[in-house]
């Protein structure tokens, strides 16, 4: 019996030793946030003791294989910004503990992070300085082809000027912007930006989610001088390419300008008959009238024509 009882002290006390030598050896594990990751983006890794956190003063010393440690280092948890390109992070990191001498003591331990490519933005098509009509709206149908393939993909135009031309910056967004209305195409899938250049040119990009937006540059362009001189603001013709005037017809942006400024405007419509003029001038003037525009602001002008061809609708601006 007394042998018996010797055994089992025997076994307590290596129980509990073992306990206590697994206790104060401080065993501890990185975990990463994920183990699959996107190329580019931040992620966290932390240190975690697996029992008992130690009283004594201990610290963190922390490496990563690759990108770079953005916060953190010298405390249980870093924010690393991944490099850009696909392959693996492993991140290392060194625990002190101070008085910590127990035999087997863990003072290092890693986690790998695999990083899958980002996707990156595609330039599908560009317009050089001088294109035309046709040529903008080649390239704009095919753009909105694009996109409607791809539903989830963002469209970027990024038109480029000489610093002193920011008049032919403002026309061609102007035009290209109008074509998306024109086609009823979703504006809010199309970004277009402007950028200072000694290359002018016009750039379509597809941007699928998860890539960065291309580069525009700055847009510091010298001030326009503003018009003096009466303009037509837009145009509704039964001649020549649909779409392919400067400012397409567009009576609720008319009515905007007018509303924002002090300029009073003025339409003009030729047509075969006074009646068929009266008719459109009721509806041009009933969108202004909705819109919140003092019919007194603006004057209508009948302009007889003879053939079907010549029948137009001209919105001209007077400026103030």
């Amino acid at each position: 019996m007394t042998k018996k009882l010797v055994l089992l002290f025997c076994f307590l006390i290596a129980a509990s030793s073992a306990g206590f030598a697994q206790d104060v050896s401080y065993p501890f594990k990185v975990e990463c946030s994920e183990s699959l990751l996107m190329a580019g983006q931040t992620t966290k890794f932390t240190s975690k003791f697996t029992f008992t956190t130690p009283t004594a003063e201990h610290t963190y010393n922390w490496t990563v294989s690759d990108g770079a440690i953005v916060s953190g280092q010298g405390t249980p948890t870093i924010e690393v910004q991944l490099p850009k390109e696909g392959g693996h992070v492993t991140a290392t990191v060194q625990l002190d503990i101070l008085g910590a001498m127990w035999p087997g003591q863990q003072t290092t331990d890693t986690c790998t992070v695999q990083l899958v490519q980002a996707p990156k933005p595609e330039m599908v098509s560009q317009l050089s300085a001088n294109w035309n009509c046709e040529e903008g709206l080649a390239v704009m149908d095919n753009f909105y082809i694009g996109l409607s393939n791809n539903p989830i993909t963002q469209g970027y135009v990024i038109i480029f000027a000489k610093r002193s031309d920011k008049k032919s910056v403002l026309r061609h967004q102007r035009f290209l912007q109008n074509s998306v209305r024109f086609r009823k195409f979703d504006p809010s899938r199309i970004t277009f930006l402007t950028a200072v250049s000694d290359d002018p040119r016009t750039e379509f990009w597809l941007v699928p989610p998860g890539a960065e937006a291309p580069a525009a540059g700055p847009s510091d362009f010298d001030p326009v001088k503003r018009e003096t001189k009466p303009y037509v603001f837009g145009l509704e013709s039964s001649d020549g390419v649909a779409g392919c005037e400067e400012t397409l017809y567009d009576p609720v942006a008319y009515a905007d300008h007018l509303k924002g400024s002090k300029d009073r405007g003025k339409i003009v419509i030729s047509e075969r008959s006074l009646a068929r003029f009266r008719r459109k001038e009721r509806e041009v003037r009933n969108t202004l009238r909705k819109a919140g525009v003092a019919q007194s602001r603006v004057r209508s002008q009948f302009v007889k024509v003879s053939h079907p061809l010549q029948e137009s609708v001209e919105l001209w601006i007077i400026p103030k």
